[in-house]
C-alpha cells in the first residue's frame, strides 16, 4: 500500500512538473511569437530611406565616422531635377546632417554633397551648424544651388533659428563656391 501511494505521489509530482514545463515552454513560444509580430508592428514605421547608390551612403557614413556624430537619413534634403555643371543631365544633389559630433556633444553640422555627372568626385562642402543656420530646402537657377535657410537671430535659443533666409553656391570648376 506504500509502494502505491508512494508510487501515486510520484506520479502526481511528475505530473505537475510536466505541466510545469509544457507551461513554461508555451509562454516562451508565446513570448517569442508576440516578440514577432510587435517587434514588426514597432520597426513597420521605421523610415528606410537610404539610397541604392551605395557612393553616396559610404560618403555620408564616412563623414558621420569622421566626425564621430550620427546621421538620420530621414532628415535628408535631395535634388535630382537640374543640370548645374552644364553637361545636359540631371545631377544629384544632397543636403545631410550629422548630429552630436566629437561622441555625443549637443554640436550638429550640415552638408552639401554635390554629385555631378561630370566629376568623379562627389563635392563636399560644410553649409551651417548649431547656432549659424540649418537648411530647410534646395533650388537650382542655372549653374548655382541656392540652399533656403532658418538663420539665428540674436534672440533665438540654439535650438530654434527664425530668420528666413538663402545662402547661394555656385559650381566653379570643380568646387562649390558661396557666393556673397
Amino acid at each position: 500500500m506504500r509502494k502505491r501511494i508512494a508510487l501515486f505521489s510520484f506520479n502526481r509530482q511528475l505530473a505537475k512538473i510536466e505541466r510545469y514545463v509544457i507551461t513554461v515552454a508555451i509562454m516562451k513560444i508565446f513570448r517569442i511569437f508576440a516578440f514577432l509580430i510587435v517587434g514588426q508592428l514597432v520597426f513597420a514605421d521605421v523610415p528606410n530611406c537610404k539610397l541604392a547608390d551605395s557612393s553616396v551612403e559610404k560618403m555620408i557614413s564616412d563623414k558621420a565616422m569622421e566626425l564621430k556624430g550620427e546621421e538620420y537619413c530621414q532628415f535628408r534634403i535631395y535634388h535630382s531635377m537640374d543640370d548645374v555643371d552644364g553637361d545636359g543631365r540631371e545631377d544629384f544633389i544632397v543636403v545631410f546632417t550629422v548630429e552630436g559630433t566629437d561622441n555625443g556633444t549637443n554640436n550638429h553640422i550640415t552638408f552639401l554633397a554635390f554629385f555631378g555627372t561630370v566629376s568623379e568626385k562627389p563635392i563636399l562642402n560644410e553649409v551651417g551648424e548649431r547656432g549659424e543656420r540649418d537648411i530647410t530646402g534646395i533650388e537650382v537657377e542655372g549653374r548655382s544651388i541656392i540652399l533656403k535657410t532658418l538663420e539665428y537671430k540674436e534672440s533665438d535659443p540654439m535650438c530654434c533659428p527664425s530668420k528666413s533666409s538663402s545662402v547661394t553656391y555656385h559650381l566653379s570648376r570643380d568646387k562649390l563656391v558661396e557666393s556673397k
